[in-house]
């Protein structure tokens, strides 16, 4: 079985105007890390695999590339690591936090009927495992937080992977703006809405966060919709993440609006307080 393990890598360099720090992408203590794995059962309780060394790109394991990737499973045993995958470097150059997305790619030998990612649940192995992938492709300078997801399917993992990716995204966005509205304006405003085609690509849900009392632009985050995407559960994704940060005021535009402001050019964002008092759904 060939599979590879989703991990959402948080970055930002700790002092203002450092100079950009480069990870290299590679996994010096692999066996460290597949040690961890199987101490605590992560593949079903299976022990026969390997993982390559490589923090592999998400454009590496797309569709175009599938019938090589799935060749590699003539491994002669799962002992040998994959082949062929380039590690992705990291570069570090803001305090702002950064999301990124990398896989770690590995082989399992099982039996005809035993499946070893039918558990997709991050158990006890998910902490130490973190922990010791930061302290394994950190740098001096960096702060590097590493969120792995359950080994799965390559078409699975690559769908489970930019789904944790956004969502991290997400709440880093939400939690940032909110604390600055909060400290100098009060109490936010968010309101969800769509954009683009919903049947071609570049379709996105749109989170602005405002305040009457701020006379600036509203602060977005985009979330590009993925090919198996349904619209409701990205709205409900944001919708709970925002109850979490107990705002109140959560309002969603209906019907699909343009991507661009004809007054400005940027990105159409929606206000709260210049919304209509009716034709939005209240949260």
């Amino acid at each position: 079985t060939l599979f590879a393990m989703p991990l959402v890598v948080v970055t930002a360099a700790e002092a203002t105007g450092a100079v950009p720090v480069t990870l290299s992408g590679v996994v010096d203590d692999i066996a460290g890390k597949v040690a961890i794995l199987r101490e605590h059962h992560a593949l079903s309780g299976n022990e026969n695999f390997a993982l390559g060394n490589a923090l592999v790109a998400a454009d590496a394991l797309d569709v175009r590339h599938l019938p090589t990737l799935l060749s590699m499973r003539a491994w002669p045993s799962s002992s040998t690591p994959p082949r062929d995958l380039a590690p992705a470097p990291i570069t570090v150059s803001s305090t702002t936090e950064a999301v990124h997305l990398r896989f770690l790619v590995g082989t399992a030998l099982a039996a005809p009927a035993a499946d070893p990612l039918r558990d997709q649940s991050i158990g006890k192995w998910g902490i130490p495992f973190a922990a010791a992938m930061a302290r394994d492709i950190g740098a001096a300078g960096v702060s590097v937080l590493a969120l792995p997801r359950a080994p799965q399917g390559l078409v699975a993992a690559l769908w489970a992977g930019r789904v944790a990716q956004r969502e991290v995204g997400a709440q880093l966005f939400a939690s940032n703006a909110i604390r600055r509205l909060r400290a100098s304006v009060g109490e936010p405003q968010a309101v969800l809405s769509m954009h683009g085609p919903i049947d071609s690509k570049g379709a996105e849900v749109r989170l602005s966060l405002s305040s009457p009392f701020d006379p600036r632009e509203a602060e977005g985050f985009r979330c590009p919709l993925l090919p198996q995407d349904r619209v409701d559960d990205v709205v409900k994704m944001l919708v709970d993440l925002l109850r979490d940060c107990r705002v109140d005021s959560i309002r969603e535009m209906p019907g699909l609006h343009a991507d661009r402001d004809p007054a400005t050019g940027l990105p159409l964002l929606f206000k709260g307080d210049a919304l209509p008092n009716d034709g939005a759904q209240v949260h």
